[in-house]
């Protein structure tokens, strides 16, 4: 085959120099699909290589000293397999040009092939490569991406550098590491989503450590040489001849640097769960450093930790207090001054925040399986003064004893004391009801009458068949308690190993003046430095508000709360305001503005969710009610129980839910006036709890606030609307209420006000026994008004006629759930004040 078959420039007897670049480059792409002109076939990778070949001869002759050409010939030379003649023209190419731009990009191309093992032909040249012209490679594709501001691929090259090469790390790992710590700083990623602190911790902190490590308080001596590439603009080319480079014997360090080094690794594994690197990366940072020595590596001495999970805190500060201690410089003796070591505090502080999250995961449920069903639960407060004195007895253990005397007591929901004066037994009559209304949800205001022993015979069989489910029900309740008794106790250890952490962290800087506050604000810059994922922070807040709570600290414990219901809100308003700009991307007709553009940590709603379970939210939002009511801010406590119930996913509760929650509570409160004086020194206890008996509690504390309400008084708040409140609450559980709340205390009060004003009465109960019952109770007092609903724009109340017909014909109407959403939702706007979140 001739070439003039080929060539498409026969008639040109100079060639220009871009022609032939061109056309070897053709015959030297694989991809190219080179065709003979003359016969239109495609040719083969022989006959394209040949042909490359040909035109590099011809072009070699006209432009010898073209960069060009000669970069063509070296990949010829790779293409035909001699590697040492390529080797030769590429070191040519970088003494004869080491600034030109091309030749930067070729290395970028080769380092490419070797970070993503393309297996092409840049590929196995490099590995061909003397090791110094491999680093040398690397160390100048990696400062092209740094200059022109690609700065991830310019750390993935270091982290290649140093992993491959650790000689170099003495003299380069300073610089990667700081490098990688910019490209975190600059993108601002989530925690759970860190790639930068990734590639930190794992590519380049790791041979670090590996290293000699020598630490200076502020600055390097100007005898230490380190990488810097503003300053090492040139990079000298390496022969067969040359001497090896002088690396540093040492990793030279400052104090600063090392000690952000640390914290950015602990905030890594914090933010991925794996504790024991936490530890491992801490004490192998202090072994290198010298500060600490372990016989047999800081790795063996984790065993020994781990060995017993629950006694990890003893063993890390035993190690931290006890180990052998050298000083890299007096000036730096932190523990011999009376200060503590940086790095001890933080991995004492990194020790407390793993006790938080187990106890975390404990209380939140995410270690929870109920024996009923595959429901979540989680360890709810529950609010019981008066621990010296002896606890209510039960409704159900009441009705299971035959032999009491006529009179009964159901255990009040709300836990109140019963008064010094007179008999428990002693009979309420309506009278004394309707005269006071201090104390009406006490115990002995909510007597019902016990059958009479005359009755007919299928009252007695009756009797007996409530007596036979009651004993069962009290005894599934005996064997779910028994066993959530044993969870409790184990949580409760979690919790007292999180606050014996704390204060191992205090004894650190107890020497010190404020010690409380050096280590508040400590904990505060390590989360922030440690970047935590939202689950780890929440779970520090929540451990830190329950010890406050198991201390009495109320004020305290409800700020914590707080803090976790506005950080969850938060993270809900930014995924909706990132949802509304989604949508606004897809459907372009739709509003949007400026502020909803995307940041660029958003999270999905699955991420949310996993990361701020609903039932804890509940959980804390139903402990701030509680600390609300034994503070005696009782106004403020049904913000956060209507919350609850706005957003709590609605599932039918009944009768049995409460009596079941009145019987735990109740024997909760027996144990509790058995225990020793420490135990009663807590006035909140921890009982386990589903999403429906978090609902029951809830709406107890929410009955127990209109409780307070009627005792405050008519001038305080308007009875009309307490009543009409009580009696829409009613309805939950119903019968439950019936006889506690709606006929020994609501019925007398109305009769006694001569009528009620609830104009939102129809619009919220469906319960066909309660529209019954004040049907009745019209009919046997003509006398009183009534107003159930608005009758105009004004909301003006309808006349008592009116009215009456009104219930009349609303009942035997299907009840409805979202009526009782909307009726907590309404009652949420009106209560709600500025101090508040949107849930």
């Amino acid at each position: 085959m001739s070439s003039d078959s080929i060539s498409t420039a026969e008639t040109s007897t100079v060639r220009d120099l871009t022609y032939y670049v061109n056309i070897i480059s053709r015959y030297l792409s694989p991809s190219s699909g080179t065709t003979i002109p003359s016969e239109g076939s495609e040719l083969s990778s022989d006959e394209r290589l040949q042909y490359a070949i040909k035109y590099y001869h011809e072009a070699h002759e006209l432009f010898p000293s073209s960069y060009e050409i000669k970069l063509l010939g070296h990949k010829i030379a790779i293409k035909e397999g001699n590697m040492t003649q390529a080797q030769i023209q590429f070191d040519e190419l970088r003494m004869l040009h080491p600034d030109h731009e091309p030749l930067k990009e070729y290395l970028v191309e080769i380092t490419y092939s070797v970070r993503h093992r393309t297996m092409d032909d840049n590929f196995t040249f490099f590995l061909r490569l003397p090791a110094r012209t491999q680093k040398e490679v690397i160390i100048n594709s990696a400062v092209w991406h740094e200059n022109t501001n690609n700065l991830l691929d310019a750390c993935e090259l270091y982290a290649l550098l140093l992993k491959a090469y650790p000689d170099t790390v003495t003299y380069y790992g300073a610089h990667a590491a700081q490098l990688a710590l910019k490209c975190e700083t600059q993108h601002k990623p989530l925690s759970e989503s860190n790639k930068y602190r990734k590639l930190f911790v794992e590519d380049i902190l790791e041979p670090i450590l590996r290293q000699n490590i020598v630490i200076h308080e502020e600055s390097l001596p100007s005898e230490i040489k380190v990488f810097n590439p503003q300053k090492d603009t040139s990079f000298p080319i390496s022969t067969s001849t040359s001497p090896q480079p002088n690396y540093p014997t040492n990793f030279n360090v400052t104090h600063d640097q090392l000690k952000t080094w640390l914290e950015r690794a602990q905030g890594f594994y914090i933010a991925n769960k794996e504790w024991r690197k936490v530890f491992e990366v801490s004490f192998t940072v202090m072994a290198s450093c010298g500060i600490l020595k372990f016989e047999s590596g800081p790795k063996t001495k984790l065993v020994v930790i781990f060995d017993d999970p629950k006694q990890l805190p003893s063993k890390v500060f035993e190690i931290l207090n006890k180990e052998s201690l050298t000083t890299f410089n007096n000036s730096l003796t932190y523990l011999g001054t009376g200060t503590p070591h940086p790095f001890a505090l933080s991995i004492g502080i990194a020790c407390f925040v793993h006790c938080c999250h187990e106890f975390y995961q404990f209380v939140a449920g995410l270690k929870s399986t109920p024996p009923e069903g595959n429901q979540r639960t989680c360890l709810t407060p529950i609010y019981i003064p008066g621990l010296s004195k002896t606890s209510e007895t039960s409704l159900i253990q009441n009705l299971s004893d035959n032999q009491r005397s006529s009179k009964k007591r159901k255990l009040s929901f709300l836990l109140a004391e019963e008064s010094d004066d007179g008999d428990g037994n002693e009979m309420v009559n309506e009278d004394s009801t309707n005269n006071s209304v201090k104390n009406i949800m006490n115990v002995k205001n909510l007597l019902i009458e016990e059958p009479n022993p005359q009755k007919s015979d299928s009252t007695v069989t009756g009797r007996e068949q409530l007596d036979t489910n009651l004993q069962n029900l009290i005894k599934e309740w005996e064997e779910f308690y028994n066993v959530s008794d044993i969870y409790i106790e184990e949580v409760r250890s979690y919790r007292e190993r999180a606050m014996n952490c704390w204060k191992l962290c205090a004894s650190l800087v107890e020497r010190t003046d404020g010690e409380t506050q050096v280590l508040e604000k400590e904990l505060e810059r390590l989360i922030k430095e440690w970047n935590l994922p939202f689950d780890v922070s929440n779970a520090i807040l929540l451990t830190r508000g329950d010890i406050a709570l198991s201390h009495g600290k109320v004020i305290e414990a409800r700020e914590f709360y707080y803090e976790i219901c506005s950080r969850s809100s938060g993270a809900w308003n930014k995924h909706r305001k990132e949802e509304k700009y989604r949508k606004s991307l897809l459907y372009p007709s739709s509003q949007s503005t400026h502020d909803d553009e995307l940041d660029p940590t958003s999270t999905d709603e699955s991420s949310i969710k996993e990361q701020i379970p609903l039932l804890l939210l509940f959980r804390v939002c139903y402990s701030i009610s509680i600390l609300h009511l034994a503070i005696d801010l009782w106004c403020q406590a049904p913000v956060e129980l209507y919350m609850i119930l706005v957003t709590i996913p609605f599932t039918p509760i009944t009768q049995e839910h409460f009596e079941k929650d009145d019987w735990l509570v109740d024997r909760k409160m027996k144990e509790v006036a058995l225990c020793d004086i420490e135990c009663k020194r807590e006035s909140f206890k921890w009982i386990e709890t589903t999403q429906e008996d978090l609902m029951v509690r809830s709406i107890k504390e929410l009955m127990r606030c209109f409780e307070i309400e009627l005792n405050a008084g008519i001038k305080c708040y308007p009875l009309d609307q307490t009543l009409g409140n009580i009696i829409v609450l009613s309805q939950h559980g119903w019968p439950y209420w019936r006889d506690r709340m709606f006929r020994p205390i609501v019925l007398p009060l109305i009769k006694k006000c001569g009528g009620l004003i609830y104009p939102d009465l129809l619009r919220f109960v469906n319960n066909t026994d309660i529209l019954r019952e004040l049907l009745a109770l019209y009919r046997e007092y003509p006398n009183l008004n009534f107003a159930f609903y608005p009758i105009s724009t004004d909301d003006q109340p309808a006349s008592t006629i009116i009215s009456i017909q009104a219930l009349e014909s609303c009942i035997n109407r299907p009840s409805c759930n979202e009526t009782l959403v909307a009726f907590y939702r309404e009652r949420l706007a009106k209560n709600l004040d500025t101090r508040h979140f949107k849930l």
